[in-house]
């Protein structure tokens, strides 16, 4: 393992959680091998332990700040870390792998991949949790886990491992798991990816290099249908919420169902699933499907699937304060999201914040699914949501929403406290990426539940 590495000149592009991963593994095996490491951030903006890693280890150059892509000529092999895009590198003759495309390499163990638009985290999650009540000997790696790279340190051959991917991961990468899942796809990360469609042929690659005993669960209503029928060899289990197939799993007289060769089998029925929503149900089933492969008993199943809760920052309940119901759904960066989070909370929604980092999409259905709800008042961030107000006004001038501005999340939740009734709803759903006022996500998600917590 890595001997292919010995003789090559590499460097590890961003200091992040799989970039720093990747450094630490690469020196445990060579310890006294020259590596570099380049990321945009200053150094002093980084984590402590890299900081100290950085400054102790006297075998590794670091090129760090605005001028991070300066790399030495000599260079081999580049590790480059997931949402650094490719074309920022130019023309350059090293060869270009990532922590992901190393560890589906190397790995001997099972890997199951979720992707999706929105839902992977909640679905990674609960087929981990599932196996995990039921004996098996999982990991959960990838954005909701720990860095799948670190498990390359030891033996893989017994473990299985339930790994989250991003567009970003699947990009490039040239192999597939033996389990993949395609949740749905919806306009997302258009400034990374050249198009819609650039974005569609990465996800696709979760599938497109598997081979006949492996396995495919699908989302039978999605946009990639056809494409992954004709490009997959894996054995292909869709499923549905929205309608009765004949090979797979869907949803009749409020319980999930397998059929096969004509034959359907009872699963749970739905009132044991205690997530909002009904975008949930497809995490739920695609879960299920992919559990069944392990012959997880439907009893079995039922229990592991009724105890999970919501995670953070995913349609998650924060409390009711002055009779007004907070929900946190800080993950929505995309309309598809929000618009799924509106459905899930109904008629009592009378307020939501938006609004984020620009990235490009397209806010035209988001603006008519608030047009013809019972929204009536839209805290607005900047800077998307300015577009946010001019797709809705641009769809209906006479638009009896109110629009207020907020520039932090203290005015938000004020704004929020000002005008929404007692018995009615709050969502944190911005519909887009944080990074120009946040960290992350996850800091504007905290961020919401702090301000709503001072309420008491």
């Amino acid at each position: 393992m890595f001997e292919e590495f010995k003789d090559k000149n590499i460097l590890i592009l961003g200091a992040g959680r799989e970039g720093f991963s990747a450094l630490k593994l690469l020196r445990k095996i060579f310890p006294r091998k020259r590596l570099t490491i380049c990321d945009e951030k200053n150094l002093e903006k980084l984590d402590k332990e890299i900081q100290e890693i950085v400054r102790g280890d006297k075998n590794l150059e670091a090129n760090f700040g605005k001028h991070y892509l300066d790399f030495p000529g000599n260079i081999d092999l580049i590790i480059k870390s997931p949402g650094i895009p490719r074309k920022k590198l130019g023309k350059i003759s090293a060869q270009i792998t990532s922590a992901t495309k190393i560890f589906f390499k190397y790995c001997k163990g099972t890997i199951i991949g979720i992707t999706g638009t929105k839902g992977k985290s909640t679905t990674s999650s609960l087929v981990y949790k599932i196996l995990k009540d039921n004996g098996f000997n999982v990991e959960l790696v990838g954005n909701i886990g720990k860095p799948a790279i670190i498990y390359l340190d030891a033996k893989t051959e017994d473990k299985i491992f339930i790994y989250e991917l991003s567009s970003f991961q699947l990009e490039d990468l040239r192999q597939s798991p033996h389990i993949g899942v395609i949740l749905n796809i919806y306009e997302e990360h258009l400034d990374y990816h050249e198009s819609f469609e650039d974005y569609k042929k990465s996800k696709v690659n979760i599938t497109r290099w598997q081979k006949p005993n492996d396995f495919l669960i699908y989302n039978f209503n999605a946009d990639l249908k056809a494409v992954i029928i004709s490009q997959t060899k894996a054995q292909k289990i869709p499923f549905s919420i929205s309608e009765a197939i004949n090979d797979g799993y869907s949803i009749e007289n409020d319980w999930i169902v397998n059929a096969t060769d004509g034959k359907k089998e009872k699963i749970m029925s739905l009132d044991n699933i205690n997530l909002i929503g009904k975008f949930n149900l497809n995490n739920v089933i695609a879960s299920i499907a992919v559990t069944k492969i392990f012959g997880i008993e439907n009893r079995k199943i039922e229990k592991s699937v009724k105890s999970f809760k919501p995670l953070e920052h995913r349609l998650q309940l924060v409390g009711t304060f002055r009779g007004i119901t907070f929900y946190n759904d800080s993950i929505a960066t995309n309309p598809g999201a929000t618009i799924a989070a509106m459905d899930a909370l109904g008629d009592n929604l009378q307020t939501i914040i938006l609004g984020g980092y620009e990235r490009g999409l397209n806010f035209d259905n988001l603006a008519t699914e608030l047009i013809n709800s019972k929204v009536e008042n839209t805290i607005l961030f900047p800077v998307t949501g300015k577009r946010i107000k001019e797709a809705i006004l641009t769809q209906k001038p006479d638009c009896k929403i109110h629009f207020y501005d907020a520039s932090n999340m203290s005015e938000a939740v004020a704004l929020a406290c000002s005008n929404t009734q007692e018995g009615k709803i709050c969502l944190l759903s911005p519909a887009s990426p944080s990074f120009n006022m946040f960290k992350n996500y996850e800091d504007r998600g905290r961020q919401f539940a702090a301000e709503v917590n001072k309420l008491t």
